[in-house]
């Protein structure tokens, strides 16, 4: 599971709005489907949050790299 995902959600909630979206999902065959929806969520999610992050690392580091003063 994604890391930042986990911090904000662990599925769960995901899960519960793809169920009360589409009954089909809600059968014992759906859940290997919904499992698999949830998986591509995460990826999604996790390939979006990946640029924040790295983001975020690249402008500390500059920030360290200069004392932490803007001119």
């Amino acid at each position: 599971m994604c890391l930042l995902q986990s911090q904000y959600d662990d599925g769960t909630e995901t899960r519960r709005q793809l169920l009360a979206a589409c009954e089909a999902l809600q059968s014992p065959e759906g859940e290997i489907s919904l499992d698999a929806l949830l998986e591509v969520w995460r990826g999604v999610v996790r390939r979006i949050y990946h640029y924040y992050q790295l983001s975020a690392s690249s402008y500390f580091k500059f920030l360290k790299l200069n004392g932490g003063v803007r001119k």
